[in-house]
């Protein structure tokens, strides 16, 4: 009896102590933060007069890049240099060939399979939902590049948190997204971005 009564009196304190354990596990994870950082940048120079194979995806066309004399395309050689030592894990692009050639050069020097994602619904119009979503859920605290499109690439800097940017150009190649995303578990995120060229100027 002596027993049982000491076991009821311990069990407030043991209450209590649980509490007190809970409470600290909630206020480390509320406040642990983790930061990814997304590398956007458009495709590079387009060749109009060449397609890949299909021609056409969500009706638009499917046309390459444009090549030098060594079948290669400058800007994806600079982004390549540029991007090398950024400690890239993960690598996206669309569904367009021009997309995945732009990265070719740096996945097969960081030997990374580059991850195709649409960046377009049925319609054609840009939707980058999807995309986002395994950025969010696949890449936390890494630093990830994609390739996307004109209409698409400022989708790609926006959804994120990373404002506005004013709309690309049909000429216009040459632009470096940097979008910092820092986040707290149960708390809103926050991104910065900086923007950045490289290569040649378009």
């Amino acid at each position: 009896m002596v027993n049982g009564q000491a076991w009821r009196k311990r069990l407030p304190l043991a209450a209590m102590a649980l509490t007190v354990i809970i409470v600290t596990a909630a206020i480390v994870i509320c406040w642990r933060h983790s930061t990814t950082v997304v590398l956007g940048v458009r495709h590079a120079e387009r060749n109009n007069a060449v397609s890949c194979e299909p021609p056409q995806i969500h009706g638009i066309d499917n046309v390459d890049l444009i090549v030098n004399s060594a079948m290669q395309s400058q800007r994806a050689q600079a982004l390549a240099h540029v991007c090398e030592n950024a400690g890239i894990t993960a690598i996206y692009a669309s569904d367009f060939c021009r997309t995945q050639k732009t990265v070719g050069p740096l996945a097969e020097r960081l030997g990374i399979t580059t991850n195709v994602v649409s960046q377009h619904a049925v319609d054609g119009t840009p939707n980058v939902d999807d995309l986002i979503a395994q950025i969010n859920t696949n890449h936390t605290n890494q630093v990830v590049l994609i390739a996307g499109h004109s209409e698409t690439a400022p989708l790609i800097v926006e959804k994120p948190g990373g404002g506005e940017i004013p709309a690309i150009a049909g000429n216009e190649f040459d632009n470096l997204f940097v979008v910092t995303i820092t986040r707290r578990w149960f708390f809103s995120s926050h991104a910065k971005v900086v923007r950045l060229k490289y290569g040649d100027s378009s």
